[in-house]
């Protein structure tokens, strides 16, 4: 369930409420007791009775325009869907416990004019579009949830939120139904904040987590699985014309995961659309199904041209990056600045799956002038088992450093190192500036048409290998060129060493 509705629209609903609706919308004996304060404050709980009976109550608050808190006493349950609808701030206290049963129920639903802050216990579903947390807030969201965060229906996400700025706190989250995307976070004004320990999703089109903001992200999850087609384990997003114009640092992501598992048809574990700077870090990524990459960075060339040198610099760091489908990359680095990354053992088994493919485009990088987009690489091991699956693919437009361990490659047409830099960019932004310098133990290709290394670059080039070998036909160990044209037009001839 998309989270994209006119908040501008529920706004406009919730002022237009008048002081006489909130007076006919009193509670019924069925609900939660409510009272209002000199202040104007609708003050609700639930009694306690005695025991071992739990508190108990129904929350259906629609159409008010005062503040609305809720102070539930522990152990509330219900078993109906909680509603509240206020053109002013939400206040819920508590560790209530909401399980539904019915189609369109959610278990907590709150629509604000203002804000929300929200703590409960535990949120369940069991019908067709009943999300467990659907919350629509003009300005900003605190949600807490202490326990477990579960749907078992069709388009029924975890948590979805609307608001001008939000941050969510959660232990655990699972979603069992087709477009049920584990939490679904869009902000309008300001940052997302998301942290979890767990949140797993197994229908088709389902998302673990999914946050789009005009503003900076931040995500911190223990674990991130996913077992349906086109069910991406991470999904960051930036507002890129808002972002612009909000200024350089407005918009950076950071994300920290433990572990991504997915193991669809084009479920990628890591992708992020950036309009800012992103760090990257994971434990283990990995990818079981056909086109699903293991990361997949990007930035937004025309946002980041605006916003300037180093606003676009992406780092990642990851210990073991595995993909085992058909096109499906270790690292997609779509880049406009800096690139910074590491990995420490990195995989592919299908076939067209190259571990490695950075490009820089060439036309922002050279608007952004020296120095704007340089790459340095480190990666401990790297393996490629398909055909046509390189091992280093890289289109450079600035300085390159790689510093590789172990590159083994075994399919056809599988190339260890495969770095060329752009002529008219480099000679754009001046001599010395796409320098290259790549560092090797061990390089080795198994297939017909597969090189060692092949590099070019209208600049000094240095390559250290320790062993390069090649077993196919049509496979050099290392080419390394310049491009004359470029080396003219710069006035230099470039060095090269190895």
């Amino acid at each position: 369930m998309s989270a994209r509705k006119n908040l501008n629209a529920i706004k406009l609903a919730a002022i237009g409420c008048t002081s006489a609706i909130a007076l006919n919308a009193t509670p019924s004996s069925a609900q939660v007791a409510c009272t209002t304060d000199l202040l104007g404050v609708l003050n609700c709980t639930a009694p306690t009775p005695a025991p071992p009976t739990p508190p108990s109550g129904t929350i259906d608050l629609d159409a008010f325009v005062q503040p609305v808190v809720v102070a539930l006493p522990p152990e509330f349950e219900s078993t109906v869907g909680a509603l509240i609808n206020t053109s002013g701030p939400i206040t819920i206290t508590g560790d209530a416990v909401i399980d539904t049963l019915l189609d369109d129920e959610p278990a907590l639903e709150l629509i604000s004019g203002a804000d929300i802050d929200a703590q409960v216990g535990r949120l369940t579903t069991i019908g067709d579009n009943s999300t467990g947390a659907l919350l629509r807030a003009v300005d900003g969201v605190i949600l807490s949830v202490d326990d477990l965060v579960s749907t078992l229906g069709d388009n029924s996400d975890g948590v979805n939120i609307q608001a001008g700025e939000a941050t969510v706190s959660l232990d655990e989250v699972r979603t069992v139904g087709v477009n049920s995307q584990g939490v679904e976070i869009v902000t309008v004004s300001g940052p997302a904040v998301l942290n979890a320990n767990l949140i797993e999703t197994i229908g088709t089109g389902s998302t673990a987590a999914f946050l789009t903001a005009a503003g900076q992200i931040g995500l911190d999850v223990g674990l991130l699985r996913t077992q349906g087609d086109q069910a991406l384990g991470l999904n960051l997003q930036s507002d890129p014309a808002l972002c612009a114009t909000l200024g350089a640092g407005s918009c950076d992501i950071d994300a920290v995961v433990g572990t991504i598992t997915t193991d669809g048809f084009g479920s990628i574990g890591a992708l992020v659309t950036a309009a800012g700077e992103t760090t990257l870090t994971a434990d283990v990524i990995q990818t079981n199904g056909i086109e699903a990459a293991g990361i997949d960075l990007r930035a937004d060339p025309t946002a980041c041209v605006a916003l300037g040198v180093g606003s676009c610099d992406q780092a990642f760091t990851v210990n073991n990056l595995t993909t085992t489908g058909a096109r499906s990359p270790g690292a997609v680095i779509r880049a406009v600045g800096d690139v910074d990354g590491s990995i420490g053992v990195l995989s592919t088994d299908g076939e067209d799956s190259v571990g490695i493919d950075l490009a820089s485009d060439p036309t922002a990088c050279a608007s952004l002038g020296a120095g704007g987009c340089e790459n340095a690489l480190s990666v401990g091991q790297l393996t490629t088992n398909g055909d046509g699956a390189i091992g280093a693919l890289i289109r450079a437009a600035g300085p390159t450093t790689a510093d590789i361990g172990i590159l083994e490659t075994f399919g056809d047409n599988a190339t260890g190192i495969d770095l060329a830099a752009d002529p008219t960019a480099c000679v754009l932004l001046g001599v010395g500036q796409c320098t290259t310098a790549i560092t090797a133990d061990r390089i080795s290709t198994g297939g017909d048409g597969a090189a060692g290394a092949l590099i070019a670059a209208p600049a000094d080039i240095t390559g250290d290998f320790g062993t390069v070998e090649t077993l196919g036909a049509n496979a050099p160990g290392i080419d390394i060129s310049s491009d004359p044209a470029a080396c003219l037009l710069l006035g230099t001839a470039p060095a090269i060493r190895r």
